[in-house]
């Protein structure tokens, strides 16, 4: 059913006259969660739509709108409000639309036309200023960058906005990847309680929809833990030695929940992977595995646990506040955030919405809350380019801005940034040369990663190189390459 609403939205925002409430409606008849899930594919679906008549539309302006207007009861009448509409609102016209009955797809064909003339003023600008343009390979990926910025012909992607510097780095001729040098700062480690590992999963998590279809995509067995562990890792690595751009991984644990005595709170945790079972992994594969150890601060032995994380080799601390149910921005943790700069290792902190696992407290999200670690001298990682994970809503957006210019020990990882409902704060990062400066690659593994954003801005080439491209650490690094995000080899701090 996903495929399904993604197709609809798609073709509702190209060629199709019913809207996707036909099947959001009746599935939430059924199951609102479903429907919410089905509500999210169907927007990426649109999002997709919107930037394929864009660009139609800007290489053939009559071709489209004729297109446009053989759809059913799209009338030319519209196209004149949706002209007028972006006289008087610019950009912002496309928001009037549902409440003028006229379709996503007149304004996306009608957009071009009202800024190219400033696209090509702009873009005459950057060549006086010595911009060096290259145009869209077409071919496996994104195109090929000379030394200093890449544009489009013009100078400017199809939105009109200039595209970032750097895809030599990961992209070669034709766009293909031609460095392995990179490291995923976030990836999932995830296991079955056995043996003497430590780690422990709720019976409504392991049944959970999220759960069993990663199960399902692996292969795992998860009638026999001490198989599913063993493949899990397998295939962690397999993915590893086949790509071309990444050399190692930050494999992550999972703290449990702890009350206000600091014990853990067994009723209260769903999932938990232990920082024994990560040391342990991390150590039977040496040079292709990272220790990215997980320490609740709220739990009663935190500093010590920091302590012997370091010494067991821990390349940084990984904390989910909103499932691990603690406030990081309380003061009573300036203790462990000083512990945590005495041992330099990195707070890598989840941040926005946490669909993934269970949340009590989704405030605690807000990336505002890290101030203290970074005031204590913490370098801190804050995941999934801080963006909310409620689509367009980026809330945190000046939050980010602030700590990049006052914290040169904070930066952002682009883990899960080609999800739909966080695909708006990667447009949004792609814009700013000096955010991009404080990007930590990652993909959130095993979540998936998704092919579409450079449809968003017109990059077919760069989509096709991208979808073709099977392994998610690479596809990950085409997708962030071709956007002007590309990554840089190891990692920052060190």
């Amino acid at each position: 059913m996903p495929a399904l609403a993604f197709v609809w939205g798609l073709a509702e925002g190209t060629a199709f006259f019913l809207l996707p409430d036909t099947l959001l409606t009746a599935t939430a008849l059924g199951s609102f969660r479903k429907a919410l899930r089905q509500s999210g594919w169907a927007l990426a679906g649109a999002l997709v739509a919107g930037a394929v008549m864009f660009s139609f539309a800007r290489r053939d302006p009559d071709g489209a709108c004729a297109f446009v207007l053989r759809v059913p009861f799209v009338r030319s009448g519209m196209v004149d409000r949706a002209d007028a509409d972006f006289k008087q609102k610019g950009a912002l016209a496309v928001l009037r639309g549902p409440a003028r009955g006229i379709p996503y797809k007149v304004y996306a064909v009608r957009a071009p036309g009202k800024f190219h003339a400033r696209a090509s003023v702009l873009a005459r600008q950057r060549a006086g200023a010595g911009t060096a343009f290259s145009p869209d390979g077409g071919g496996g990926g994104g195109g090929v960058a000379a030394s200093g910025p890449v544009a489009s012909p013009d100078g400017l992607d199809p939105l009109g906005r200039f595209v970032g510097p750097g895809l030599r780095t990961v992209l070669g001729g034709g766009g293909s990847v031609n460095q392995k040098n990179l490291i995923d700062v976030h990836v999932h480690l995830a296991a079955l309680p056995e043996g003497d590992n430590g780690c422990f999963i709720s019976k409504k998590m392991l049944n959970g929809l999220l759960f069993r279809s990663v199960a399902a995509r692996l292969g795992l067995p998860l009638h026999d833990p001490a198989g599913t562990n063993r493949l899990y890792v397998e295939r962690l690595l397999q993915r590893l030695d086949e790509s071309e751009t990444t050399a190692q991984a930050v494999v992550l644990g999972l703290d449990g929940v702890y009350d206000a005595d600091g014990r853990r709170n067994e009723s209260e945790t769903e999932f938990l992977i232990s920082n024994d079972y990560v040391l342990r992994t991390v150590a039977a594969h040496p040079g292709r595995l990272l220790a990215g150890v997980s320490i609740n601060p709220a739990r009663r032995d935190a500093i010590d646990e920091a302590a012997r994380c370091a010494e067991g080799g821990a390349f940084l601390v990984k904390v989910l506040p909103n499932t691990q149910h603690f406030n990081p921005g309380e003061e009573r943790y300036r203790a462990f955030y000083r512990a945590l700069a005495r041992h330099r290792l990195p707070l890598l902190s989840h941040v926005g919405y946490e669909f993934s696992l269970l949340g009590k407290d989704q405030s605690v999200g807000d990336p505002a809350r890290l101030g203290i670690a970074l005031e204590e001298g913490v370098t801190v990682i804050a995941a999934h380019g801080a963006s909310q994970g409620l689509f367009f809503h980026e809330p945190h957006w000046k939050t980010l801005v602030e700590f990049v210019q006052r914290y040169p020990h904070f930066y952002w990882d682009a883990s899960a940034l080609t999800l739909p409902n966080r695909v708006g704060m990667l447009l949004r990062l792609r814009r700013r040369s000096d955010l991009i400066e404080r990007m930590v690659f990652g993909t959130d593994y095993p979540l998936p990663v998704f092919a579409f954003p450079p449809l968003l801005i017109g990059h077919a080439g760069a989509w096709n190189g991208a979808r073709r491209t099977p392994n998610p650490f690479d596809r990950q690094a085409r997708v962030l390459a071709a956007l002007g995000l590309s990554p840089r080899p190891g990692v920052p701090w060190r």
